[in-house]
């Protein structure tokens, strides 16, 4: 008994220390494995009362997965193309009482601003103004309707088109709140996530369009900056463990025209003991600004699994564990301006995507998941100095178990 009134008073001790003493303390724990993991499967969480399990399941389109290159500029607004979608037998299966969260990262450019090969469509001078949405339908052309059920918000962007504030390529990035299915879809078994965009502008005529990603100076487009997911969670509880990080590792990024010489780790959070099936969600948000320089800059970035907090790049146990190849999201970007346009510095790049851990990563050493961005000069060459600045920004990282 004494021994207890010991630990007690001790508590009581440690209670009233003065606020400067929690200075003292060791930072935050990496990300340890969440509680509840005692099996194998596809996903899985915490454990209820009555001994119930939580089962967290995730779908993804993958690399390469947009539908359509072009996508018309509409003079009103409505309508929009479906240019990703997950199917009934991608996707997990639906019932009442499950939660979903849908995410995804999109990319559109504008096109034939001048004359040239790269030209698609008609030659325009005009802003788009570009927005998206995920939907849970009954087919894969799906838009909404009766039955269907939106799981983001809309985000818009006037996607610039005039020089020198054209921001060229545009991005949306889509984070839906979980969602608690209180019924069956009406959609199920034939449920499909699609991620729905449209473009519109008063001054658009036939033959309008933007690039569904990237249009290159051949005429072609590149496609492979698109994804969208889905986490379907059912059970009491998660079983998830969380950390976010405000931590900067860089506060300056080189402009460089190459993405190897140039990219940096923005953030960094270290996920130690990874086991086959279990899922991680990344969602960031970075600001860079250029306003000192006297050039716009392609700003790019992405959020992939690495060995070491200030990998650049998917290598070793890191590119084994995650599933496909190892990123939570497509790479993309935008072009940042001086001045008025959809992007105009500082500039705020949002990502979010899972990945699924389809082999363990073992004891010895943590994987990290990192934010890389990096900076591209435009209409200009860089001085060996210059440098974008990286303001403020944050990388939170949700752990769920294994079944």
């Amino acid at each position: 008994m004494t021994r207890g009134l010991l630990a007690a008073a001790a508590v009581l001790v440690a209670m009233a220390a003065p606020p400067g003493a929690l200075a003292q303390l060791p930072p935050l724990p990496p990300i340890l494995p969440p509680p509840g993991d005692g099996g194998g499967g596809a996903g899985g969480g915490g454990v209820g009362e009555d001994g119930s399990r939580s089962v967290t399941r995730v779908a993804t389109t993958g690399s390469k997965a947009e539908l359509i290159e072009r996508l018309d500029i509409k003079r009103t607004a409505g309508g929009g193309r479906v240019i990703l979608s997950l199917g009934p037998r991608r996707l997990p299966r639906l019932r009442r009482g499950t939660r979903l969260q849908a995410l995804a990262e999109m990319q559109v450019s504008t096109t034939c601003a001048d004359p040239s090969p790269r030209c698609v469509g008609k030659r325009y001078r005009f802003s788009p103004l570009v927005t998206a949405k995920a939907v849970l339908a009954g087919s894969r052309d799906g838009r909404g309707g009766r039955g269907s059920i939106r799981l983001t918000p809309r985000p818009q962007v006037r996607c610039g088109q005039r020089r020198p504030n054209r921001n060229h390529h545009c991005t949306l990035t889509l984070v839906g709140k979980p969602q608690l299915l209180r019924r069956r879809p009406r959609c199920a078994p034939s449920c499909h996530l699609n991620l729905i965009v449209s473009a519109r502008h008063r001054k658009s005529r036939s033959g309008h369009v933007v690039a569904v990603a990237a249009d290159r100076p051949n005429g072609s487009i590149e496609q492979r900056h698109a994804r969208l997911s889905l986490i379907a969670r059912s059970g009491p509880g998660s079983g998830a463990t969380k950390r976010r990080t405000r931590e900067r590792l860089v506060n300056r990024l080189p402009i460089e025209e190459e993405a190897r010489r140039g990219s940096r780790v923005i953030h960094s959070v270290a996920v130690p003991r990874l086991r086959k099936g279990e899922k991680l969600r990344a969602v960031a948000v970075h600001s860079v600004g250029i306003d000192h320089l006297p050039y716009p800059a392609y700003i790019g970035s992405r959020i992939i699994l690495a060995r070491g907090p200030r990998s650049t790049t998917r290598s070793g146990s890191a590119r084994l564990t995650g599933a496909g190849d190892g990123t939570f999201g497509p790479r993309n970007g935008f072009n940042c301006t001086q001045g008025p346009s959809g992007y105009r510095t500082p500039c705020t790049a949002r990502k979010a995507g899972v990945l699924s851990i389809t082999k363990s990563a073992g004891r010895r050493r943590p994987l990290y998941v990192n934010l890389i961005a990096r900076a591209k000069p435009l209409l200009a060459i860089a001085g060996e100095s210059d440098k974008a600045r990286v303001r403020r920004g944050h990388l939170t990282v949700t752990r769920f178990p294994r079944n």
